[in-house]
């Protein structure tokens, strides 16, 4: 059994807070921290009249559980780090998963999944000033923050609002939080997307990401990172997003060639299906991973590939097949496309004779980066490996 300093006085007036956080969610919690902190709430004097009660401190702010007022020793394991809900905030696991829960049907009865977005080079590319000068760009072209010049990706004012009425969305980077609320305030000036959901490397462990610190069901939440390196542990919530770069030149992104449009096609493909009123299971029992790798299996559903002399063919089979394409270990009749780097090499002379489909490499990423099927006739395969095979021979003659 555990202390809990109350004076007699203050019986009511502490029990009540209690129960309301055992029945609210997040926001409830977030003004019950924002009201204590008000009125002053912390360890009262040594001379307080106490009863006993069992506490599980489920919230500590600043070292002190905010429902019995006790001090907390922090020595790294209790809880994880939520400052970006409230500053020096800590909850129990049990907490998190309590909340979790809540907020999960909450969105579900809005009829609204969890979608977590990257912020580098998936929604802006930002720049220091020594770096953007190097650019040779208009200053007009871009957003200025305190000495950072800030790029917005192509559309993405537009793909927030539309993605912002199926899911509810949170920011999550590696950089400060700062940063994060800098560029929040940039891509949300009205505040009307993102409220306190800004995640940073302030609460971050290490060079990685998790869905820890989201307080939503996994089973409900879609990420969209440019960077599937710093979701080791959550790859099916995970949309790899083609990296953004601004340089200044012709061959930038534009709202022609933007993934955006495409990618909120297939979020409200996978927000349909999971809220598909003909499927029996309730909406606790559905799964956004499953659905996710459904829809993306019918991207190259029906294509067969033969992948030849290129690198990293291992990679680009896998992708593949989480396209729904199949993959052959030999050039037969079945196969529908040759990829390949190089003209006049004997399976390119067989695949153009059979009359198949002859693409590059990078049809398949950009069918993975846009979860449609591209046109076959803008990826030709140019080079021959004769015109290889030369400039290798020039390369290492001038070399010697």
């Amino acid at each position: 059994m555990e202390v809990d300093p109350v004076t007699v006085e203050d019986v009511s007036a502490n029990l009540e807070p209690v129960l309301s956080f055992k029945e609210g969610g997040v926001r409830e919690l977030i003004q019950r921290l924002q009201c204590s902190s008000k009125r002053g709430h912390g360890v009262l004097p040594e001379n307080t009249l106490v009863l006993e009660r069992s506490c599980e401190h489920p919230a500590v702010v600043n070292g002190v559980c905010n429902d019995c007022c006790q001090k907390i020793e922090e020595d790294g394991n209790y809880g994880l780090d939520f400052s970006y809900l409230h500053m020096g905030l800590r909850l129990s696991r049990s907490e998190i998963d309590r909340l979790r829960c809540l907020e999960t049907e909450r969105l579900f009865s809005q009829r609204k999944l969890h979608l977590v977005l990257d912020i580098d080079n998936t929604l802006i590319h930002s720049f220091r000033s020594d770096a953007f000068s190097k650019l040779g760009v208009p200053k007009d072209d871009m957003q200025e923050v305190d000495g950072i010049f800030v790029k917005l990706r192509p559309l993405v004012s537009a793909f927030l609002e539309r993605a912002s009425t199926m899911f509810e969305m949170h920011l999550y980077t590696l950089g400060s939080r700062s940063y994060a609320k800098k560029m929040a305030k940039i891509l949300d000036p009205q505040d009307k997307y993102f409220d306190h959901r800004i995640i940073s490397r302030n609460e971050s462990p290490g060079l990685v990401k998790t869905l820890d610190l989201v307080l939503g069901m996994e089973s409900s939440i879609l990420i969209l990172d440019d960077n599937d390196q710093v979701w080791p542990n959550h790859e099916p919530n995970l949309i790899l997003m083609k990296e953004f770069l601004f340089t200044g030149k012709k061959t930038d992104e534009n709202e022609m060639n933007t993934p955006l449009n495409d990618i909120l096609k297939a979020l409200s493909a996978i927000h349909t299906a999971f809220f598909d009123d003909n499927i029996q299971a309730m909406f606790r029992d559905r799964d956004v991973r499953e659905l996710a790798a459904s829809v993306r299996s019918t991207v190259l559903k029906g294509c067969n590939l033969y992948v030849s002399n290129v690198k990293y063919a291992g990679i680009l089979r896998l992708r593949a097949k989480e396209l729904g394409a199949t993959c052959s270990k030999e050039l037969n009749h079945s196969v529908t496309h040759l990829v390949s780097c190089h003209k006049g090499t004997e399976d390119f002379n067989r695949a153009a004779s059979e009359k198949k489909y002859l693409v590059l490499p990078r049809w398949i990423k950009d069918a993975y980066f846009f979860w449609k099927r591209p046109a076959e006739e803008n990826f030709p395969i140019k080079k021959s490996s004769k015109a290889i095979l030369k400039a290798i021979i020039a390369c290492t003659v001038f070399l010697s």
